[in-house]
Protein backbone atom coordinates (compact mmCIF):
# COMPACT_ATOMS: atom_id res chain seq x y z
CA UNK A 1 0.00 0.00 0.00
CA UNK A 2 1.16 3.27 -0.83
CA UNK A 3 0.64 6.52 1.51
CA UNK A 4 0.67 9.98 -0.36
CA UNK A 5 1.52 12.74 1.59
CA UNK A 6 -0.68 15.97 0.42
CA UNK A 7 1.16 18.77 -0.58
CA UNK A 8 1.21 21.60 1.65
CA UNK A 9 1.59 25.01 0.50
CA UNK A 10 3.77 27.31 1.88
CA UNK A 11 2.29 30.31 3.94
CA UNK A 12 1.93 33.01 1.86
CA UNK A 13 4.06 36.02 3.60
CA UNK A 14 2.16 39.27 4.02
CA UNK A 15 3.54 42.26 2.46
CA UNK A 16 4.11 45.87 4.48
CA UNK A 17 1.93 47.21 1.84
CA UNK A 18 -1.26 44.71 2.28
CA UNK A 19 -0.70 44.84 5.91
CA UNK A 20 -1.04 48.63 5.94
CA UNK A 21 -3.63 48.80 3.69
CA UNK A 22 -5.98 46.57 5.89
CA UNK A 23 -5.58 48.89 9.05
CA UNK A 24 -5.82 52.03 6.66
CA UNK A 25 -9.18 50.24 5.78
CA UNK A 26 -9.71 50.04 9.44
CA UNK A 27 -9.33 53.80 9.79
CA UNK A 28 -10.74 54.97 7.34
CA UNK A 29 -14.07 52.48 8.62
CA UNK A 30 -13.33 53.94 11.83
CA UNK A 31 -13.38 57.51 10.51
CA UNK A 32 -16.83 56.54 8.77
CA UNK A 33 -18.45 55.09 11.56
CA UNK A 34 -17.30 58.06 13.30
CA UNK A 35 -18.01 60.62 10.76
CA UNK A 36 -21.70 58.86 10.84
CA UNK A 37 -22.29 59.27 14.73
CA UNK A 38 -20.99 62.51 14.42
CA UNK A 39 -24.27 63.31 11.74
CA UNK A 40 -26.61 61.33 13.20
CA UNK A 41 -25.88 62.96 16.75
CA UNK A 42 -25.91 66.21 14.82
CA UNK A 43 -29.07 65.25 12.89
CA UNK A 44 -30.78 63.74 16.41
CA UNK A 45 -30.05 67.19 18.23
CA UNK A 46 -31.05 69.12 15.36
CA UNK A 47 -34.32 67.02 15.20
CA UNK A 48 -34.69 67.63 18.85
CA UNK A 49 -34.33 71.38 18.77
CA UNK A 50 -36.78 71.26 15.95
CA UNK A 51 -39.26 69.08 17.98
CA UNK A 52 -38.75 71.39 21.10
CA UNK A 53 -38.85 74.36 18.79
CA UNK A 54 -42.38 72.90 17.26
CA UNK A 55 -43.58 71.63 20.53
CA UNK A 56 -42.50 75.50 22.36
CA UNK A 57 -44.16 77.44 19.49
CA UNK A 58 -47.44 74.73 20.35
CA UNK A 59 -47.77 75.52 23.47
CA UNK A 60 -46.90 79.25 22.71
CA UNK A 61 -50.52 78.86 20.35
CA UNK A 62 -52.24 76.92 22.51
CA UNK A 63 -51.70 79.40 25.03
CA UNK A 64 -52.73 82.44 22.54
CA UNK A 65 -55.43 80.49 21.56
CA UNK A 66 -56.47 79.42 25.13
CA UNK A 67 -55.98 83.71 25.71
CA UNK A 68 -58.08 84.42 23.09
CA UNK A 69 -60.98 81.80 23.73
CA UNK A 70 -60.91 83.59 27.45
CA UNK A 71 -60.84 87.01 26.22
CA UNK A 72 -63.86 86.38 23.74
CA UNK A 73 -65.86 84.41 26.20
CA UNK A 74 -64.80 87.72 28.45
CA UNK A 75 -65.96 89.64 25.97
CA UNK A 76 -68.95 87.89 24.77
CA UNK A 77 -70.49 87.89 28.67
CA UNK A 78 -69.57 91.54 28.98
CA UNK A 79 -71.09 92.38 25.95
CA UNK A 80 -74.63 89.96 27.56
CA UNK A 81 -74.02 91.88 30.84
CA UNK A 82 -74.12 94.98 29.31
CA UNK A 83 -76.96 94.43 26.93
CA UNK A 84 -78.71 93.46 30.16
CA UNK A 85 -78.34 96.74 31.61
CA UNK A 86 -78.94 98.35 28.58
CA UNK A 87 -82.41 96.99 28.26
CA UNK A 88 -82.52 97.43 32.31
CA UNK A 89 -81.87 100.77 31.88
CA UNK A 90 -84.57 101.08 28.83
CA UNK A 91 -87.12 99.31 31.07
CA UNK A 92 -86.84 101.52 33.57
CA UNK A 93 -86.73 104.51 31.90
CA UNK A 94 -89.69 103.45 29.93
CA UNK A 95 -91.51 102.24 33.64
CA UNK A 96 -90.82 106.17 34.64
CA UNK A 97 -92.21 107.75 31.68
CA UNK A 98 -95.17 105.26 32.39
CA UNK A 99 -95.44 106.26 35.08
CA UNK A 100 -95.33 109.59 34.72
CA UNK A 101 -97.69 109.65 31.92
CA UNK A 102 -99.94 108.17 34.08
CA UNK A 103 -99.38 110.43 36.91
CA UNK A 104 -100.36 113.64 34.44
CA UNK A 105 -103.44 111.31 32.95
CA UNK A 106 -104.55 110.51 36.29
CA UNK A 107 -104.25 114.29 37.60
CA UNK A 108 -105.83 115.57 34.35
CA UNK A 109 -108.39 113.23 35.07
CA UNK A 110 -109.22 114.33 38.74
CA UNK A 111 -108.81 117.71 37.45
CA UNK A 112 -111.92 116.97 34.63
CA UNK A 113 -113.77 115.23 37.38
CA UNK A 114 -113.71 117.73 40.31
CA UNK A 115 -114.63 119.94 37.12
CA UNK A 116 -117.69 118.37 35.82
CA UNK A 117 -118.75 117.38 39.15
CA UNK A 118 -118.76 121.17 40.36
CA UNK A 119 -121.02 121.55 37.00
CA UNK A 120 -123.07 119.07 37.55
CA UNK A 121 -123.83 120.26 41.17
CA UNK A 122 -123.94 123.95 39.91
CA UNK A 123 -126.57 122.99 37.00
CA UNK A 124 -128.52 120.97 40.21
CA UNK A 125 -128.61 123.94 42.22
CA UNK A 126 -129.56 126.21 39.42
CA UNK A 127 -132.01 123.40 38.12
CA UNK A 128 -130.39 123.78 34.70
CA UNK A 129 -128.70 121.31 32.66
CA UNK A 130 -124.84 120.80 32.90
CA UNK A 131 -124.74 122.05 28.85
CA UNK A 132 -126.25 124.99 29.83
CA UNK A 133 -124.14 125.70 32.77
CA UNK A 134 -120.94 124.97 30.25
CA UNK A 135 -122.45 127.56 27.71
CA UNK A 136 -123.27 130.23 30.56
CA UNK A 137 -119.59 129.72 31.88
CA UNK A 138 -118.47 130.33 28.40
CA UNK A 139 -120.85 133.16 27.49
CA UNK A 140 -119.62 135.18 30.96
CA UNK A 141 -115.70 135.27 30.14
CA UNK A 142 -116.53 136.91 26.44
CA UNK A 143 -118.91 138.80 28.22
CA UNK A 144 -116.07 140.24 30.65
CA UNK A 145 -113.57 140.18 27.76
CA UNK A 146 -116.30 142.38 25.51
CA UNK A 147 -115.95 145.22 28.68
CA UNK A 148 -114.10 148.47 27.13
CA UNK A 149 -111.32 149.81 29.53
CA UNK A 150 -109.67 153.10 29.40
CA UNK A 151 -106.51 152.33 27.03
CA UNK A 152 -104.14 152.57 29.40
CA UNK A 153 -106.21 149.38 31.78
CA UNK A 154 -106.32 147.93 28.04
CA UNK A 155 -102.83 148.27 27.00
CA UNK A 156 -102.07 146.56 31.03
CA UNK A 157 -104.61 143.57 30.12
CA UNK A 158 -102.90 142.81 26.74
CA UNK A 159 -99.26 142.57 28.50
CA UNK A 160 -101.11 140.61 30.61
CA UNK A 161 -102.92 138.13 27.92
CA UNK A 162 -99.50 138.29 25.96
CA UNK A 163 -97.68 136.98 28.60
CA UNK A 164 -100.14 134.25 29.55
CA UNK A 165 -100.32 132.98 26.03
CA UNK A 166 -96.58 132.45 26.57
CA UNK A 167 -97.03 130.82 30.02
CA UNK A 168 -99.45 128.20 28.09
CA UNK A 169 -102.34 129.40 30.03
CA UNK A 170 -106.07 129.94 28.78
CA UNK A 171 -106.08 133.60 27.68
CA UNK A 172 -109.64 134.11 27.78
CA UNK A 173 -110.36 133.03 31.15
CA UNK A 174 -107.05 134.93 32.55
CA UNK A 175 -107.68 138.39 30.60
CA UNK A 176 -111.04 138.10 31.97
CA UNK A 177 -109.55 138.14 35.33
CA UNK A 178 -107.48 140.91 33.88
CA UNK A 179 -110.77 143.49 33.28
CA UNK A 180 -112.47 142.42 36.64
CA UNK A 181 -109.45 143.80 38.34
CA UNK A 182 -108.83 146.70 35.80
CA UNK A 183 -112.66 147.85 36.11
CA UNK A 184 -112.38 147.96 39.75
CA UNK A 185 -109.09 150.03 39.82
CA UNK A 186 -110.72 152.17 37.22
CA UNK A 187 -113.62 152.64 39.68
CA UNK A 188 -111.38 153.99 41.83
CA UNK A 189 -108.13 153.59 42.81
CA UNK A 190 -106.37 153.72 46.70
CA UNK A 191 -102.54 154.52 46.38
CA UNK A 192 -100.79 152.53 49.17
CA UNK A 193 -96.96 152.31 48.13
CA UNK A 194 -94.84 154.15 45.86
CA UNK A 195 -94.05 151.36 43.70
CA UNK A 196 -91.44 150.54 41.18
CA UNK A 197 -91.82 153.28 38.46
CA UNK A 198 -91.95 155.95 41.31
CA UNK A 199 -89.14 154.89 42.66
CA UNK A 200 -86.85 154.72 39.39
CA UNK A 201 -86.77 150.60 38.62
CA UNK A 202 -89.08 150.92 35.85
CA UNK A 203 -89.44 154.48 33.17
CA UNK A 204 -93.55 153.80 33.11
CA UNK A 205 -95.71 151.70 34.00
CA UNK A 206 -96.28 149.83 30.54
CA UNK A 207 -92.89 148.61 30.63
CA UNK A 208 -93.07 147.37 33.84
CA UNK A 209 -96.44 145.65 33.46
CA UNK A 210 -94.62 143.50 30.38
CA UNK A 211 -91.33 142.83 33.26
CA UNK A 212 -93.63 141.96 35.83
CA UNK A 213 -96.55 139.73 33.68
CA UNK A 214 -93.79 137.06 32.34
CA UNK A 215 -92.71 136.23 36.01
CA UNK A 216 -96.33 136.68 37.56
CA UNK A 217 -97.66 134.68 34.67
CA UNK A 218 -94.84 131.88 34.74
CA UNK A 219 -95.32 131.52 38.67
CA UNK A 220 -99.30 131.07 38.04
CA UNK A 221 -98.70 128.68 35.25
CA UNK A 222 -96.10 126.39 37.52
CA UNK A 223 -99.22 125.84 39.56
CA UNK A 224 -102.29 125.48 37.39
CA UNK A 225 -100.05 123.61 34.65
CA UNK A 226 -98.44 121.56 36.62
CA UNK A 227 -99.81 117.99 36.89
CA UNK A 228 -98.59 117.67 40.83
CA UNK A 229 -100.49 120.66 41.40
CA UNK A 230 -103.31 121.31 39.03
CA UNK A 231 -105.84 118.92 40.97
CA UNK A 232 -105.36 120.03 44.57
CA UNK A 233 -105.58 123.79 42.60
CA UNK A 234 -108.80 122.72 41.02
CA UNK A 235 -110.17 121.40 44.49
CA UNK A 236 -109.37 124.77 45.60
CA UNK A 237 -111.88 126.68 43.59
CA UNK A 238 -114.71 123.84 43.87
CA UNK A 239 -116.27 125.86 47.33
CA UNK A 240 -116.14 128.80 45.64
CA UNK A 241 -118.26 127.45 42.60
CA UNK A 242 -120.76 125.84 44.75
CA UNK A 243 -121.03 129.06 47.28
CA UNK A 244 -121.42 131.13 44.19
CA UNK A 245 -124.29 128.64 42.62
CA UNK A 246 -125.75 128.62 46.08
CA UNK A 247 -125.84 132.46 46.39
CA UNK A 248 -127.43 132.79 42.69
CA UNK A 249 -130.67 131.53 43.61
CA UNK A 250 -130.82 132.55 46.97
CA UNK A 251 -133.10 135.36 46.68
CA UNK A 252 -130.69 137.96 49.02
CA UNK A 253 -126.79 138.23 48.35
CA UNK A 254 -125.14 135.35 51.12
CA UNK A 255 -121.84 136.72 51.86
CA UNK A 256 -120.97 134.22 54.88
CA UNK A 257 -121.38 131.70 51.77
CA UNK A 258 -118.30 132.96 50.38
CA UNK A 259 -116.78 135.16 52.13
CA UNK A 260 -114.54 132.80 54.09
CA UNK A 261 -113.38 130.69 50.60
CA UNK A 262 -112.49 134.26 49.07
CA UNK A 263 -110.08 134.76 51.97
CA UNK A 264 -108.53 131.43 51.22
CA UNK A 265 -108.15 131.40 47.90
CA UNK A 266 -106.86 135.00 48.03
CA UNK A 267 -103.93 134.04 50.76
CA UNK A 268 -103.20 131.00 48.70
CA UNK A 269 -103.21 133.32 45.43
CA UNK A 270 -100.94 135.80 46.22
CA UNK A 271 -98.52 133.42 47.99
CA UNK A 272 -97.97 131.91 44.38
CA UNK A 273 -96.27 135.25 43.34
CA UNK A 274 -94.63 136.36 46.38
CA UNK A 275 -91.50 133.93 45.69
CA UNK A 276 -90.87 137.24 43.06
CA UNK A 277 -88.21 139.54 44.59
CA UNK A 278 -89.70 142.01 42.25
CA UNK A 279 -93.17 141.53 43.77
CA UNK A 280 -91.85 141.52 47.31
CA UNK A 281 -90.22 144.78 46.58
CA UNK A 282 -92.91 146.88 44.75
CA UNK A 283 -95.59 145.32 47.59
CA UNK A 284 -93.62 146.60 50.07
CA UNK A 285 -95.47 146.31 53.82
CA UNK A 286 -98.73 146.31 52.09
CA UNK A 287 -98.95 142.56 51.76
CA UNK A 288 -102.34 142.27 53.65
CA UNK A 289 -103.75 144.79 51.73
CA UNK A 290 -102.95 143.45 48.78
CA UNK A 291 -104.87 139.89 49.79
CA UNK A 292 -107.72 141.64 51.76
CA UNK A 293 -108.01 143.56 47.84
CA UNK A 294 -107.82 140.28 45.98
CA UNK A 295 -110.42 138.59 48.40
CA UNK A 296 -112.71 141.37 48.20
CA UNK A 297 -112.39 141.05 44.08
CA UNK A 298 -113.49 137.53 43.90
CA UNK A 299 -116.70 138.54 46.57
CA UNK A 300 -117.70 141.01 43.84
CA UNK A 301 -117.38 138.66 40.78
CA UNK A 302 -119.36 136.38 42.76
CA UNK A 303 -122.15 138.88 42.79
CA UNK A 304 -121.58 140.67 39.34
CA UNK A 305 -120.33 138.31 37.48
CA UNK A 306 -121.34 134.93 38.53
CA UNK A 307 -121.31 132.58 35.69
CA UNK A 308 -117.42 132.80 35.66
CA UNK A 309 -117.00 131.41 38.76
CA UNK A 310 -119.59 128.22 38.20
CA UNK A 311 -116.73 126.02 37.00
CA UNK A 312 -113.12 125.68 39.40
CA UNK A 313 -111.16 125.12 36.47
CA UNK A 314 -112.26 127.96 34.91
CA UNK A 315 -112.22 130.43 38.21
CA UNK A 316 -108.89 129.47 39.11
CA UNK A 317 -107.31 131.02 35.55
CA UNK A 318 -109.79 133.90 35.78
CA UNK A 319 -108.69 134.85 39.71
CA UNK A 320 -105.39 134.05 38.56
CA UNK A 321 -105.45 137.14 35.90
CA UNK A 322 -107.38 139.32 38.76
CA UNK A 323 -104.30 138.84 40.87
CA UNK A 324 -102.05 139.24 38.13
CA UNK A 325 -103.33 142.82 37.55
CA UNK A 326 -103.77 144.14 40.82
CA UNK A 327 -100.19 142.26 42.13
CA UNK A 328 -98.65 144.55 38.58
CA UNK A 329 -100.98 147.73 39.48
CA UNK A 330 -99.51 147.77 43.48
CA UNK A 331 -95.89 147.07 42.45
CA UNK A 332 -95.49 149.26 39.72
CA UNK A 333 -97.43 151.92 40.07
CA UNK A 334 -98.40 151.40 44.05
CA UNK A 335 -102.00 151.64 43.63
CA UNK A 336 -105.06 149.22 44.67
CA UNK A 337 -108.69 149.42 44.12
CA UNK A 338 -110.79 150.56 46.51
CA UNK A 339 -113.01 148.50 48.74
CA UNK A 340 -116.40 149.81 48.18
CA UNK A 341 -118.91 147.82 46.37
Amino acid sequence: MTFKLPKLKAPKTPTVGSWWDDVVDGLTDAEKAAEKAATDAANAAAKAATDAANAAAKAAQDALDEAAKLAQEAADEAARLAKEAADAAEKAAKDAADAIEKAANDAAQAVTDITNASIASAAAVLDMTVEAVTDGVNDAIKDINETVLEPVAQASVDALGAAAAAASLAVDEFEAGCVVAAVAIEAGAVKVEEGLVAIGEYLESHACNIALGGLITGAFAGMLNNPATEAETTAMFAPLSAATAATMVASAVEEIAYRAVSATIASAMVEVVWVIPEVRKGVGHSKDALVASVAFLIQCMVQTTPWALLSPQTASVAVAGLVGYVVSSLVCDGTLPGMES
